[in-house]
């Protein structure tokens, strides 16, 4: 394989944003969302991508975070992204794939890519399988074993992890989730969240170009 620690430098790089906006879209309070996480992440981002928009951006929102007050994040994402009542931006594929459907056929379909590489869903994710975290997580879980197989020059499964994360984000991930972000962009009452949303779209661009280069 040409340019085999080149590769393996973008796949780290990717996997390092992907880690950013799993803990962005986690609860706030929570063991990913929080200072140590945040600090963690742009350690990590400072590392791959050095005096990078994304980097800076990431830098700017954890400067928000700080000013913030901990209990109104937490209503505002109950308010973006849970209910009770009305969820102002879902976090699901399938409601903006399949026309503001929950658990639709874009739903079974992410799942059955999960199954294919041997992934179940935690038990302790209550939620479904093509939420916001879950689909970043099985991204992550593909770069992982990408790098793996690489190390291993186990060129073959690594081009069938390749070809399935390619197929996954042309069909179902990039089709969404920069939707998803507008709306947040659009209706969120919190500067931070907004933010938030802007820095994601942006990391979905970078994850994109990486993917087609």
């Amino acid at each position: 394989m040409k340019n085999k620690e080149k590769i393996i430098d973008i796949l780290k790089t990717s996997r390092v944003v992907l880690q950013s906006l799993t803990d962005l879209y986690s609860f706030p309070g929570s063991e990913f969302f929080n200072e140590t996480a945040f600090g963690e992440d742009l350690l990590n981002l400072q590392t791959y991508l050095v005096r990078s928009e994304l980097t800076e951006s990431f830098s700017e929102l954890i400067e928000i975070f700080n000013t913030e007050d901990l209990e109104k994040l937490k209503i505002e994402y109950a308010r973006l992204f849970i209910g009770p009542f009305h969820v102002v931006a879902p976090p699901y594929g399938s409601y903006y794939l399949e026309n503001g459907r929950l658990m639709g056929e874009s739903t079974i379909e992410v799942n059955n890519l999960y199954n294919q590489v041997g992934l179940v869903l935690n038990e302790s994710f209550k939620d479904l399988p093509d939420h916001i975290i879950a689909e970043l997580e099985f991204l992550i879980y593909l770069i992982h074993n990408q790098i793996d197989f690489i190390e291993k020059e186990e060129y073959d499964n690594y081009k069938t992890i390749n070809d399935l994360k390619n197929y996954f984000i042309e069909s179902f991930f990039q089709n969404w989730v920069k939707k998803f972000n507008n709306v947040i962009i659009d209706k969120s009452e919190n500067i931070f969240f907004k933010k938030m949303a802007n820095y994601s779209n942006n990391c979905i661009d970078f994850i994109l170009n990486e993917t087609t280069n």
